[in-house]
């Protein structure tokens, strides 16, 4: 029982999306991701004072994104450049964001070459 007290709902807690903005989500791939993010957006509580990070990622990151505020930035992202997830740690913004969030979301439309991916998996593993 103690342990089910100590959860918390998912709208408390901060929370990263990192996105895929590659060239093969240009246009309507990246607009469906879009509406994701909204919609985990709204499952934020109110009394919840962490922004929603957004994580735009291609084969190189982009500034992360405060989320309900930076919405216009969000709504702006046009899908360009390769695919390679392993750049979520390459930078330090990115790296901080994901060890603060208590739950992190990877929205891809899944074209990625296999050793990408298996990098990815690595570095997600060494990371924790």
């Amino acid at each position: 029982m103690s342990y089910i007290q100590g959860l918390q709902s998912l709208g408390a807690l901060p929370i990263c999306v990192a996105i895929d903005k590659s060239g093969s989500t240009y246009r309507r791939t990246l607009e469906i991701e879009i509406s994701v993010v909204e919609e985990i957006c709204r499952l934020r509580l109110q009394h919840n004072n962490h922004p929603v990070r957004l994580l735009p990622w291609c084969d190189e990151v982009l500034n992360p994104i405060n989320l309900p505020n930076d919405s216009v930035v969000m709504k702006s992202l046009v899908g360009n450049g390769g695919t390679d997830p392993s750049v979520l740690f390459s930078s330090e913004a990115y790296l901080s964001a994901l060890k603060e969030c208590g739950m992190w979301f990877l929205l891809t439309d899944g074209q990625i070459q296999d050793s990408l991916v298996e990098n990815f998996a690595q570095k997600i593993a060494e990371l924790g």
